[in-house]
C-alpha cells in the first residue's frame, strides 16, 4: 500500500504527497499513516480526550503527559469514527 507513496532522493526517502524528507522507509510509512491516511479509527486519551490517528503518537502522549498510565492497554482506547 505504501510502496507508491515513496520517492528516493539524496540518501533520504520522500513522501510523495508532501515531499517531506525522512531517513527510513518505515518512517515514511508511519508519516503517511499519521498525516495522509484516514481509516476512521483513532486513539482517544482517557484523561484529556485528545485524539490520535497513530498508536505511536498516542503512546508518546501518554508517556510525556500522563506517565501514571504507562502500561495502559492501547486497544481499549481505540475509537471508531464511522
Amino acid at each position: 500500500m505504501f510502496e507508491n507513496q515513496v520517492n528516493y532522493a539524496a540518501g533520504c526517502v520522500l513522501c510523495c504527497l508532501c515531499k517531506k524528507p525522512l531517513k527510513h522507509k518505515g518512517s515514511v510509512r508511519r508519516h503517511f499513516k499519521s498525516h495522509h491516511y484516514f481509516d476512521n479509527t483513532t486513539y482517544r486519551c482517557p484523561i484529556c480526550e485528545k485524539g490520535f490517528k497513530a498508536a505511536c503518537n498516542f503512546q508518546s502522549h501518554i508517556y510525556c503527559y500522563h506517565p501514571e498510565l504507562k502500561g495502559l492497554d492501547y486497544e481499549k482506547c481505540k475509537v471508531s469514527l464511522s
